[in-house]
């Protein structure tokens, strides 16, 4: 028996900035990284620099939506995203924390 999708069913994506943005150290995440309780990220994968390619990645994946973050990319993001049609689903809240300066 083979199962199938429903019409209209979304295959979606998600990003999170620490883990795929790299070079944030003043977050919770960061600071647990040092601190050895999960891995450092670093560059990560530099989406922050190649969100486009990301994006024609998520597309010829016929991925059909993407979560993305409205930080300091965000709209340029959300543009690339919605020219290669990919539904942005903005997510309003992170589980990523800023640390106090």
């Amino acid at each position: 028996m083979s199962k199938v999708f429903p019409e209209g069913f979304y295959w979606g994506a998600a990003l999170a900035s620490y883990q795929v943005e790299g070079g944030i150290d003043n977050c919770d995440w960061a600071k647990a990284g040092r601190d050895g309780k999960v891995p450092e990220a670093g560059n990560a994968c530099d989406h922050f620099s190649r969100y486009k390619e990301d994006f024609d990645l998520a597309k010829n994946w016929a991925t059909t939506q993407l979560g993305s973050l409205l930080n300091g990319l965000g709209l340029s993001q959300r543009r690339e995203s919605l020219m290669r049609r990919l539904l942005n689903i903005i997510k309003m809240f992170f589980w990523i924390l800023s640390l106090k300066t």
